[in-house]
């Protein structure tokens, strides 16, 4: 009997190693998972849970292999099979998404990117691939926004804003997202600290720093604030890493990064949406205040410049510019 019931529990204890990286988001079809969500490294977020060594390999067939820490083979899977997941950078694919343990260090050198929690690395993602962000034919994008493309030198970026009202749609499909962030001026990498309205598709407010480069997309962790809170979002350079760090009354989301330097990038302070049809479906109007930036501790001069992109089924936006120091980013709510 003992015998017995002994292999029974290495049995049980199999399966649930196995089922541990088959989870409910995804199906298998031909020995490839059909990845619906992101992948993950912090058990507190939701997603595919990877174990903490893990690598992610980006082939150029456009097949992804996900090995453990012990170099096994634990997952393969077609990009082509992927669901999209709204990013405040567009629609990207689930399986180049990675959700991260709070005030994680990500360092890209080429095609190798690192994810580090302290001194330890806890993913490495290879991309021989290295693509661009995928877009979606739908009435989403960027909706409106103040930018600076000329932006010499730059090492801080710090600015307020309070969560506004609530989208009177607030029971749809709708995504918002306001951020300020920072990128190189000719593109292809991101920093933002952003609030977000139904990203989870819950209905609620959260921020969330992310990093976005081409061919993939980490974030911190997401943590929910209430309309009426005042955040802060900062950027700021050190030790060679950019700090993308969020302050709420309900606490501190960080991530740090090497995507991008210090030098000629550009700034924005931005409303995104996706799935939008009517006003209803945006959120009120957001008031980034007591903005600042920084070079070696010299004031760096902003001349936001206002955009509103055509084609969205909206009325009511606006742009006011009060300075390099404030930007209201109007809606019809």
């Amino acid at each position: 009997m003992r015998k017995s019931f002994l292999v029974g529990l290495v049995m049980l204890l199999a399966i649930g190693l196995v089922a541990a990286w088959i989870p409910s988001a995804m199906a298998v079809d031909n020995g490839y998972t059909k990845v619906q969500t992101e992948f993950t490294v912090d058990p507190t977020q939701p997603g595919i849970l990877l174990e903490r060594g893990a690598t992610i390999h980006h082939l150029a067939n456009g097949v992804t292999e996900v090995y453990g820490a012990d170099k096994s083979l634990k997952l393969k899977a077609r990009e082509s099979d992927a669901s999209f997941i709204s990013t405040p950078n567009g629609p990207w694919k689930a399986n180049r998404l990675y959700h991260l343990p709070n005030g994680s260090t990500i360092i890209k050198e080429d095609n190798i990117t690192q994810i580090f929690d302290g001194s330890i690395c806890i993913l490495t993602i290879v991309d021989d691939t290295q693509k661009e962000a995928p877009t979606l034919p739908s009435v989403s994008g960027w909706i409106e926004d103040s930018n600076y493309w000329n932006v010499a030198n730059l090492d801080s970026f710090k600015a307020y804003w309070t969560v506004p009202s609530n989208p009177p749609h607030s029971s749809g499909s709708n995504i918002d997202f306001y951020f300020t962030g920072i990128e190189p001026n000719v593109g292809g990498s991101i920093i933002q600290p952003v609030l977000q309205w139904n990203q989870s598709q819950n209905h609620k407010w959260t921020m969330q720093p992310w990093a976005v480069w081409p061919g993939g997309s980490a974030t911190g962790p997401m943590m929910e604030v209430l309309v009426g809170d005042l955040i802060q979002g900062m950027m700021y350079y050190s030790s060679g890493k950019w700090n993308v760090v969020m302050f709420s009354p309900w606490g501190t989301v960080s991530l740090q990064t090497n995507i991008i330097g210090t030098q000629n990038l550009a700034t924005f302070a931005t409303l995104e949406g996706k799935n939008i049809e009517h006003d209803a479906d945006v959120p009120g109007d957001c008031d980034f205040h007591n903005m600042s930036f920084k070079y070696n501790g010299n004031n760096v001069p902003i001349q936001w410049q206002p955009w509103i992109a055509p084609g969205f089924p909206l009325s009511g936006l606006r742009v006011d510019i009060y300075g390099s120091s404030r930007v209201v980013l109007n809606t019809a709510n």
